[in-house]
């Protein structure tokens, strides 16, 4: 299970649905963001993560977020694509999180046409985001004469993309 915002975007929650995962969807403050107090009634023992969006500019409180998930041995996971160089109180949006997610894509802060930038804390998240989100890792991890139909994400961004988000930002 991830606790998350019923007002998500496909991209945000697909991936994490692909494998698997569950949405509980929990009410919102006034600007759109997860509630942390009604996530913290919605954790069970099959809750895995807080997927915590930014909407429309304005941050959710990370720092409640954080204490949640701390609370719970949660990960923590940001969609910080709407909140792009906004900051909560003093500190850059979603900066607690233990994965941060920034869309480049088409109407977003920083536009590149597509992709993204995900930034993770631990190196142990990071080795299963590369294994699942790259085809040669994947062939290399399990081996070349395994199983072609294996399911991953394409996780690279076309190079021309880059170079325009290189440029914009």
């Amino acid at each position: 299970e991830v606790i998350t915002s019923p007002f998500n975007y496909l991209s945000s929650i697909g991936g994490l649905m692909l494998f698997g995962n569950t949405a509980v969807f929990v009410d919102t403050h006034a600007d759109l963001t997860v509630n942390p107090f009604t996530a913290k009634k919605a954790v069970t023992k099959k809750t895995k993560a807080v997927l915590a969006v930014d909407f429309a500019g304005n941050p959710h409180d990370t720092f409640e977020i954080r204490r949640l998930c701390d609370e719970f041995n949660l990960v923590y996971i940001a969609d910080a694509a709407q909140s792009f160089g906004a900051k909560c109180f003093d500190i850059p949006a979603s900066s607690l999180a233990d994965v941060l997610i920034v869309s480049l894509t088409t109407g977003k802060t920083l536009s590149a046409g597509e992709g993204a930038c995900i930034l993770i804390r631990d190196p142990k998240l990071y080795e299963k985001l590369l294994h699942f989100t790259h085809p040669l890792r994947v062939q290399i991890s399990l081996g070349l004469d395994k199983s072609p139909d294996l399911v991953y994400l394409n996780g690279r961004i076309n190079p021309f993309s880059a170079i325009l988000a290189n440029r914009n930002f």
